[in-house]
Formats: structure tokens, C-alpha cells, sequence
């Protein structure tokens, strides 16, 4: 099923992002560090890619906001599905087909969407940007969808927007 022909995967793209770069990652990382989880790969996409991972990767077509992919262990000793060692080798070796060995997790960000969705809620597109990172870190923390998910992202969303730029 993650068999992923390295072809389909999307090149990653260079995107003007809602946060400047420096201060992307200083967030990602102090989430990361409140989350409990290893600062994850973060990947910047617009909707096309984002597309073609999603469908890759899950099956499903469109963009969407935001994809976790977890470490083959998460931070709660929950282990990944089985069969997803093929599918942690190709993102964190950029699609060249790598080991998964020290894979931390990635996020990929799609920042056409992002920007689309905060101009329809009403938001700022960098606070926006802080709740999809909060979202995808409670999921590599472990997390489904519950009130315990939510919490974890109220605090993440508290870390990030306190983040100074490092």
C-alpha cells in the first residue's frame, strides 16, 4: 500500500510561507519541544503538490491544509501502521527512495490552502499557520481527534505564538 513510486511523490517547493523562515522553524521546533515528540522535517507545498502527496500517500484527491507523518515510534509507544517504513524512507530522503532510519516525522504544509482557509475564517494567515503546525504535532504526538487532541493544541498554539525568532 506505501509502495510509492518515487515519480509521484511532489518536489518539494520553495513557497513564501505566512511565517518567515527563521521564525517557521524556531516555532515548529518549541512545539515540537511542548508536544514531547522530535522536532519533525517540515515541508512547504502548494496545493498541487500537496495533492499529489495526499493521493500518494492516502488515496484520497485534493489538497489539504496539513499531513503528519509520524516516526515508525511515537512519543506515547504507539508504533506506526506496519508496512509505512517504505513511505518514512521516501519523504524523509526527499523521494529518493532513503532509510528510515532517524526519521523524526514530517509535516507538509500546503500554503495555498492555508492561505484560502485563514482568509475564510477570518484569520491572519500566520496564526492560521501556528494552529495547522499545532494540529499536525498533536497528531505526531499520538493523538486522534478528541478533547485530549484539543488541549495539546491549545498549548502547542500558546508555544508557538510566544516563539522568538532564533
Amino acid at each position: 500500500m506505501f509502495d510509492i513510486p518515487e515519480q509521484t511523490l511532489p518536489p518539494m517547493c520553495v513557497l513564501k510561507a505566512p511565517l518567515d523562515r527563521r521564525r517557521l522553524y524556531a516555532t515548529v521546533r518549541r512545539m515540537a519541544e511542548v508536544a514531547g515528540v522530535p522536532c519533525p522535517d517540515t515541508a512547504l507545498l502548494d496545493d498541487r503538490g500537496m495533492e499529489a502527496l495526499q493521493a500518494a500517500c492516502l488515496g484520497r484527491p485534493g489538497p489539504t491544509n496539513i499531513l503528519s507523518f509520524p516516526s515508525p515510534t511515537v512519543s506515547n509507544g504507539r508504533t506506526a501502521p506496519a508496512g509505512t517504513a517504505s513511505l518514512y524512507g521516501l519523504i524523509a530522503s526527499g523521494g529518493s527512495g532513503g532509510s528510515a532510519e532517524g526519521f523524526r516525522g514530517c509535516l507538509a504544509l500546503s500554503v495555498d490552502t492555508l492561505e484560502r482557509e485563514a482568509f475564510l475564517y477570518g484569520q491572519e494567515a500566520a496564526e492560521y499557520c501556528i494552529r495547522l503546525l499545532a494540529h499536525g504535532l498533536a497528531h505526531l504526538a499520538g493523538h486522534d481527534h478528541s478533547p485530549a487532541m484539543r488541549e495539546l493544541e491549545e498549548r502547542l498554539e500558546r508555544a508557538g505564538r510566544t516563539t522568538p525568532a532564533a
